[in-house]
C-alpha cells in the first residue's frame, strides 16, 4: 500500500474504509488493515444500509461480522430511502446520503481520512459516464485519487490502478467471499450499461481510455495549481460572495477562465458537480461582453459590474429544512459543514441573513466557499 504512505499523512487520527461488502472495499478493508497494524494507525470500517434490498441489512451484518473478526471497530449506518421516487433521482439521493451519514461518522469517530474502494474499471466508466453527459476535459479526468470533502476530512482512493479481477484474485487467495449487488447488473443504470460494454472492449482499446485518462488528470492537475494562483491574487472573500477582478479574469485563455468558473461556481452554489461546457462557455462569452452581465448558473447568481465579478449563492430553490440531532454533524446546502454542540436537535431552514448566521450551539466547521482559498 505505497499509495497509502504516500497520502495519509495529509491527516491524522485513525483512518475509515467505507465498506460495502462487495469485492473492491473487502479488499481494501483486508490491504488497509494490513498496512494500519504495520504502522500503528488504527482503522475504523462503516457499512451503508440503503434498505434499497430486502437483504441489504443481512449484507451489513454479515460484513460486520468480518469487521469483528479482524478485530476492526464497525458501524452500520442506515439510510431510509424515499418512496416513489424515479430510478436516476433515487440513485443521486443514495449516492449523496452516503457521503452525508459517511462523513458524520468521520466526524464522530474523529476519522480523518476516509478510504474508498473505487477501482480502475470505477475510473474508466466515470470518464465515459461524463463524456456522455458533456462533461468536457476535466471531467475526463475522472475521479481524483485524493479530495477533501471539508478540511477534515480527506476521501482517498488507494485502487484507482487496480483491475478489480486482481483484487478478487487476492481475496480468493485469502479465503474472503464478497456480496454482489444485483444492482450492479441493473441495465436500467448508464453506469451499468456502460460497464458491460467494457467487457466487451479489446485489451488495446481498454489501456487507451487509460491513458486518456491520466492525460487529461494531469492537464487537470495543471490548471488547478493555476487556478489556486489566481484566485488568491485576484479573487476576494466578502462574506460568503467572490468577488474577481474582471480584468485579470479577462486576460486567460478561455480553458483556463471555464476552469476556474467552474471551480467558484461549484463552491458557491454548493452543487456537487458544475455546469456542463457549453454553459460555462455561454457565461464566458457574456462575461466578456461590455455590458453589464446578471446571470444565474449553477445556483449562483453572477454580476458582472464595474470593478468587480460578485458570485453569490441564488435567492431562488432554497434549501430544505434540515434537522441535526444532539452533538450531530451534516452539511447543510451542499455548503456548511456543521456540528450541533448542544444537547438538543436543531434545525436549520431558509431563509437566512446574508451573513448566513447559524443558532447558538451550531458551529459552522467549514463553507465550501472557503474552500476556494484552502485547497
Amino acid at each position: 500500500m505505497a499509495f497509502l504512505e504516500r497520502t495519509v499523512h495529509l491527516s491524522q487520527g485513525p483512518m475509515a474504509v467505507a465498506v460495502s461488502g462487495g469485492s473492491d472495499s473487502l479488499a481494501l478493508l483486508l490491504l488497509a488493515h494490513r498496512w494500519g497494524r504495520c504502522v500503528g494507525r488504527p482503522l475504523v470500517a462503516f457499512t451503508v444500509d440503503h434498505g434499497l434490498r430486502p437483504e441489504s441489512t443481512q449484507e451489513a451484518q454479515r460484513v460486520q461480522t468480518y469487521a469483528s473478526s479482524l478485530g476492526i471497530r464497525h458501524k452500520i449506518l442506515t439510510w431510509a430511502p424515499p418512496q416513489n421516487l424515479p430510478l436516476g433521482h433515487l440513485e443521486r439521493m443514495a449516492r449523496e446520503a452516503r457521503y452525508s451519514l459517511l462523513a458524520e461518522a468521520c466526524w464522530q469517530h474523529r476519522c480523518s481520512v476516509l478510504l474508498l474502494g473505487h477501482t480502475q474499471e470505477d475510473q474508466i466508466e466515470t470518464l465515459l459516464l461524463r463524456a456522455s453527459h458533456g462533461s468536457g476535459a476535466f471531467g475526463l479526468a475522472g475521479m481524483l485519487p485524493v479530495r477533501f470533502l471539508h478540511p477534515h476530512l480527506a476521501l482517498v482512493r488507494p485502487l484507482l490502478s487496480f483491475r478489480r479481477h486482481i483484487l478478487q484474485a487476492f481475496l480468493h487467495q485469502q479465503g474472503v467471499r464478497w456480496i454482489s449487488d444485483p444492482h450492479n447488473a441493473n441495465r436500467l443504470f448508464q453506469r451499468v450499461q456502460i460497464r458491460q460494454a467494457l467487457h466487451q472492449v479489446d485489451p488495446r482499446t481498454y489501456q487507451d481510455l487509460c491513458a486518456c485518462s491520466r492525460f487529461y488528470a494531469a492537464e487537470r492537475r495543471l490548471y488547478a495549481r493555476a487556478t489556486q494562483r489566481f484566485l488568491q491574487k485576484n479573487a476576494t472573500l466578502l462574506g460568503l460572495k467572490v468577488h474577481v477582478d474582471p480584468k485579470a479574469f479577462s486576460l486567460l485563455s478561455l480553458p483556463l477562465r471555464q476552469y476556474i468558473l467552474r471551480h467558484i461556481l461549484t463552491c458557491v452554489g454548493g452543487k456537487p458537480y458544475p455546469p456542463n461546457e457549453k454553459a460555462l462557455q455561454r457565461a464566458c462569452t457574456s462575461i466578456a461582453s461590455t455590458v453589464s452581465t446578471r446571470i444565474t448558473l449553477g445556483r449562483v447568481l453572477l454580476e458582472k459590474r464595474a470593478r468587480f465579478l460578485v458570485f453569490s449563492r441564488e435567492q431562488r430553490n432554497p434549501p430544505p429544512p434540515l434537522r441535526i440531532n444532539p452533538q450531530g454533524f451534516a452539511c447543510w446546502d451542499g455548503r456548511f459543514w456543521l456540528e450541533n454542540s448542544t444537547s438538543s436537535p436543531c434545525w436549520i431552514a431558509p431563509p437566512m441573513e446574508e451573513e448566513e448566521r447559524f443558532p447558538p450551539g451550531i458551529l459552522q466547521i467549514v463553507s465550501s466557499v472557503e474552500n476556494l482559498f484552502k485547497n
